[in-house]
């Protein structure tokens, strides 16, 4: 059966990382011991949280994970798997980020479980957003702040199996500086020292590209071709970099389905298959290999309802120039 090693905090102190930088360190990183036996690892993200949109916070946790690799000639990557429902922890070989709606008095934490041959084989992670307010993007951070990104670049650290480290400003170490700090998503000497050390032969990718800007102006019309069963969605492309578009509909426009996905470049789609008279609404995200862009506004539309046509009367007559009765 796995082993769960111990948790790893993450907090929001000034003082902590004052002190350490009392002492000047040759090398600072540490390692917890146990390493991924693959050169991939996979993770999927519960988005539910208490502020955000979860279309950004699948796009920061994207961010996060990918200086390990980008930054790095660690033979190791976090690969993005997808959505979870998971909020709880298990080892069920599904290593999950999520976040709970509590205040334990640190911003993050983190939990491996290694198996018998001492490899790591499962992670989760933990983003407490009861006493913080979180925020994406790099801007717009202000009071109690912390910026997504980096409280999971580090925790992503520990899943990969580092410990904290007692360099001052490195990503590993037990504290950020300040509120809406933005500097640890670019990893210092000693966390790259302390990555390539537990993953060697690696060479560096090329970097994930920016994730692309969300569309707007979405629109939706009748189409004049079949009025009754379909309509058309449009929108304006903001970005130059995305792979595609996914458009996604809803019959309440708060509940909301995926039904496609178009090419780069791609400005409209024809709904088709709906029921005559009926309201929908519908939304559109950009997507890239660097994750997904935020979503468009909401708009709806209605088909035209089916027309009934009228039975013409029977009018009887005279016949034969005989009077009729």
């Amino acid at each position: 059966m796995p082993t769960l090693t111990l948790r790893r905090f993450f907090s929001v102190t000034a003082s902590a990382l004052l002190v350490a930088g009392l002492t000047a360190h040759l090398s600072g990183y540490s390692l917890g011991g146990r390493t991924w036996g693959t050169s991939q690892v996979t993770y999927f993200v519960n988005p539910s949280n208490n502020t955000l949109s979860q279309s950004a916070v699948i796009a920061a946790i994207q961010q996060a994970a990918a200086p390990w690799s980008d930054q790095t000639s660690a033979n190791i990557r976090l690969v993005y798997g997808g959505t979870t429902n998971g909020a709880s922890l298990s080892f069920n070989n599904k290593s999950e980020v999520f976040f709970r709606n509590d205040s334990p008095g640190y911003v993050g934490e983190a939990y491996r479980w290694y198996d018998g041959t001492g490899h790591l084989v499962d992670f989760d992670l933990i983003l407490h957003d009861g006493s913080y307010t979180f925020f994406t993007g790099g801007s717009g951070c202000s009071g109690n702040g912390i910026y997504v990104e980096n409280v999971t670049v580090h925790e992503f650290g520990h899943g990969l199996g580092l410990d904290h480290s007692d360099v001052p400003g490195a990503t590993m170490a037990a504290a950020m500086s300040s509120y809406c700090d933005w500097s640890q998503l670019t990893l210092e000497a000693d966390d790259i020292a302390g990555i390539e050390s537990m993953y060697p032969g690696g060479s560096a990718p090329p970097p994930t590209p920016l994730t692309p800007a969300a569309p707007s102006q979405l629109g939706v019309a009748l189409n004049g071709s079949s009025p009754t069963t379909s309509l058309i969605v449009s929108w304006a492309d903001r970005s130059n970099n995305e792979k595609g578009f996914r458009v996604e509909r809803s019959l309440d426009g708060a509940s909301f389905t995926q039904i496609a996905q178009v090419g780069q470049n791609t400005q409209s789609y024809t709904s088709s298959g709906l029921a005559a008279g009926t309201a929908y609404y519908y939304r559109v995200y950009a997507y890239n290999d660097g994750g997904v862009s935020d979503y468009s506004n909401i708009a709806g539309g209605q088909t035209q309802a089916t027309a009934v046509v009228s039975p013409t009367p029977t009018v009887r007559g005279k016949k034969g120039g005989q009077k009729s009765r």
